[in-house]
């Protein structure tokens, strides 16, 4: 490779002798310093007469007002601290204490270290303003306090008359009295307290801050009470003493309340007072602060004339010294730096353009020299650098394209094995979900199982009491009212037992289509006026196994659930889509299989739910809704009545944007049934005999004394056990049993069939809490057997056992 150089101009002549970059630098450094020394030198004279002219002026005017000033500092904190103290010194005795002795010292030591004679007065005539606010706020506390006292006098005594009242009304109710005067006088002593409770009220929202129209409107409405207090005296002797007591109360709490006011007005004018007073004082600050305005500005003038001066001195000196310096720096930077440098530049740019063959030659005996070799041994060194990593460069782009093989196969097993953990963790989540949900559904059936028993006996004491009540009698009404709290009862557990997926449901083949259609009135009455109702239904059948009068349920619990999210207003939307479901997504939606479904999608634009409200909506009892404005059983019951289709309910929803509920049931290509009318005969009796097993005594005795009611003979038993003994006895009498499912000893099911191991016609009907779908699905009641659903009303009972008792054969009873 052609070596070439590149000289820097510069003759050589090997035998001169030259000076050094460094020795050069020295001399020019040398004579930067002694400039600068020279010019330090004017500076130190110039400030040293500055300072004097300063310090003659400042230690006369300075020293006079400076502690005057410091004490305007504290002065203003004594101002603000009363301003706080004024304002919150209300029924707080030792906090008004300690500050004003507090502020009151401050005050006095303010006065006693001014030198200003104007200064000081005012601060005397601000501290005995000071010691008159101070005293005020004294005495509205203590009045305050006394109105306190007052208020709990009225409060005891008020408690100790209804006492009192209630004493005697039980007194009266033993004795057969009527109580109905001391009821209205316990009605009007409550508004006694109710109206003082009012006083006492807007005594404390205008106590800081008093209008003479808020003050009189108390004071009248104290005055009227004490008059309602006077018509005590009219009563008994144990009630009528209360009355001058309470009267004389009223009278004092009146009394002090006014005293109160005044104390206000009067600490009113105490603080525009000491207003006055602050207002003498910020005068004599603004003389102090001319007087140092003043003081300033003197000096002011005087050092501006001694700087003018010592600026030009300076300026000028340095203005020279930076001429002679810029001379002599540039003709050093040119003979000994530039020309050097640039050769090498020039040499450098055409390595840098890839021409490792460059050599620097400079002709220069001095620190030049030694950069100029190590640059060629630099560029020799990259040349065979070069020539070696251009063989390394080949075989490193082979292994780079191996790598990039490599790379991208594992990328792919990555994403696959990431794919199928995030499938995994989905599905163990879906799976946890379920078996809690599945755990709080076996609590609420077991739930609903006891209120049902409780039930039972509840309505059917209840429908048998009001059979014998009079018409419009206040009897007739409590009874009526009763059994109106026990259906909202029954309600609550078919709710619980909706969401369990216990309840009873008559599936057949419908169109969701016909369904919603049907429903539509009602949907949009749910919603209101306010919400757009907006119906899209898919054009083919809709088909599916289902209970319309379930779904319908659901959609209704939808509905209200999407009015109360869009108070507003709104759009609230009902669409029915016939989708096939692949195996993907069937296993993504928890979905035994895949097929055709019916989507049944209800969407609207409200307020939306967090991710945290989102994953608790079906929950039983968990609601977002005020106390007494829901029951958190709504999408509970959506959720059971969903699964005991056999199918999935999905939700969707963000903040702001509304919420989608979505449910998904397998699709039907059976013909839909047609709908069925029942009748509802009315209840006749017989005098056949009765097996009755029942091991709750309310619900037995309930049972027995309708049947008997009706002309039925009944046997009893407290278990399974006993019916059968009993049954051994009396065979050839026993017409019908009746047994409940769930006992002690034996159940329901064993007991029937060591019964019918002797009578294998024998009718018979159960009775249970639990529903017939959920003991059914379980094994303990055949399929095909006759059942009750606990709470049963009366007339559903003897209509029953009436259609059994009249069947050809036992198989009516199955």
């Amino acid at each position: 490779m052609k070596t070439e150089q590149i000289s820097s101009g510069a003759s050589s002549q090997p035998n001169r002798m030259k000076l050094s970059i460094m020795t050069k630098l020295l001399a020019l450094l040398l004579l930067v310093f002694l400039g600068f020394g020279l010019l330090v030198a004017v500076v130190l004279h110039s400030f040293e007469n500055i300072e004097k002219t300063v310090t003659g002026t400042v230690t006369h005017d300075v020293n006079q007002n400076i502690g005057d000033a410091l004490l305007l500092n504290d002065l203003s904190a004594v101002f603000s601290d009363t301003n706080l103290l004024v304002s919150t010194f209300f029924r707080n005795d030792a906090f008004l204490r300690s500050k004003s002795s507090e502020l009151l010292t401050q005050a006095r030591s303010i006065e006693h270290k001014s030198t200003s004679l104007p200064l000081k007065e005012s601060v005397r005539h601000l501290t005995e303003r000071l010691e008159q606010v101070f005293a005020q706020c004294g005495r509205v506390n203590a009045v305050l306090h006394r109105s306190d006292t007052l208020e709990q006098n009225i409060e005891s005594t008020l408690t100790s008359l209804e006492r009192t009242v209630s004493d005697k009304k039980i007194s009266h109710v033993l004795e057969g009295q009527d109580p109905i005067f001391l009821e209205q006088l316990g009605v009007l002593i409550s508004g006694y307290r109710e109206t003082f409770l009012q006083i006492t009220a807007a005594f404390l929202r205008t106590a800081t801050n008093p209008s003479s129209e808020g003050s009189a409107k108390i004071i009248r409405r104290l005055d009227s009470l004490q008059l309602r207090f006077q018509t005590l005296t009219a009563s008994e002797p144990q009630i009528a003493r209360y009355g001058p007591e309470l009267m004389a109360l009223a009278q004092a709490y009146r009394a002090a309340i006014i005293e109160y006011y005044d104390a206000i007005n009067e600490l009113r004018q105490r603080l525009a007072s000491l207003e006055q007073a602050k207002a003498g004082v910020l005068s004599v600050t603004n003389e102090i602060d001319g007087h140092i305005s003043a003081s300033a500005t003197g000096m002011t003038t005087r050092i501006a004339g001694v700087v003018g001066s010592t600026r030009s001195t300076i300026f000028g000196m340095a203005a020279a010294g930076f001429i002679i310096l810029g001379f002599v720096a540039v003709a050093f930077l040119l003979t000994t730096i530039r020309k050097p440098m640039t050769a090498i530049r020039k040499s450098l740019e055409r390595i840098q353009a890839g021409d490792l063959s460059t050599r620097i030659s400079l002709n220069r005996s001095d620190e030049w020299t030694d950069l100029e070799q190590a640059v060629n041994r630099m560029t020799a060194e990259l040349q065979e650098s070069y020539a070696a990593l251009t063989g390394k460069n080949t075989e490193l782009q082979y292994a780079q394209r191996t790598l990039e093989l490599k790379i991208s196969e594992l990328e792919r097993e990555i994403e696959a094995r990431k794919r199928a953990e995030d499938e995994s963790k989905k599905l163990e989540e879906q799976l946890r979900q379920s078996q809690k949900m599945e755990a709080v559904g076996t609590l609420a059936g077991g739930v609903a199982h006891d209120f049902n028993n409780m039930l039972t006996a509840i309505i059917g004491y209840g429908n048998m009491a009001l059979l014998t009540a009079e018409p419009e009698s206040r009897l007739e009404r409590y009874l009526r009212q009763m059994l109106t709290a026990a259906d909202r009862g029954a309600a609550l557990t078919n709710s619980l037992l909706a969401f369990s997926r216990g309840q009873v449901i008559a599936p057949q083949t419908v169109d969701l289509n016909v369904v919603v259609r049907s429903f539509e009135t009602l949907l949009q009455q749910a919603v209101g006026d306010s919400v757009r109702f907006d119906l899209r239904l898919c054009e083919q059948p809709a088909t599916t196994v289902a209970d319309s009068s379930q779904i319908q349920q659901s959609l209704f619990n939808l509905a209200l659930n999407a009015r109360d999210a869009m108070p507003d207003g709104g759009v609230f939307e009902i669409r029915t889509e016939v989708r096939r479901i692949t195996d993907q997504k069937a296993r993504e939606l928890g979905l035994v299989s895949s097929g055709l479904f019916v989507e049944l999608r209800v969407t609207d634009n409200g307020t939306g739910m967090d991710s945290a409200t989102l994953q608790r909506i079906f929950e039983p009892f968990f609601t977002t809704k005020a106390t007494g404005k829901g029951t958190g059983l709504g999408l509970a019951m959506v959720y059971g009545i969903v699964k005991q289709h056999r199918g999935i309910i999905t939700a969707r929803s963000e903040q702001g944007n509304g919420s989608s509920f979505s449910i998904v049931l397998p699709y039907s290509s059976a013909p839909v049934a047609a709908e069925n009318e029942s009748s509802h005969a009315e209840p006749r009796g017989g005098t056949e005999t009765i097996l009755l097993a029942e091991d709750q005594g309310d619900v037995r005795g309930f049972v027995r004394g309708l049947l008997e009611q009706y002309g039925y003979r009944v046997l009893e038993a407290v278990n399974g056990a006993e019916a059968v003994e009993l049954f051994m006895v009396h065979a050839p009498e026993i017409d019908i049993l009746l047994f409940d499912v769930m006992m002690p000893v034996k159940n329901g099911r064993d007991a029937l069939e060591e019964i019918q191991r002797e009578a294998p016609h024998i009718k018979a009907i159960f009775m249970s809490g639990y529903t017939g779908d959920m003991l059914k699905d379980n094994g303990v009641v055949e399929k095909n057997r006759l059942l009750l659903t606990k709470p049963v009303s009366p007339w559903h009972l003897l209509n029953t056992v009436r259609e059994v008792l009249d069947s050809q054969a036992s198989g009516a009873a199955d």
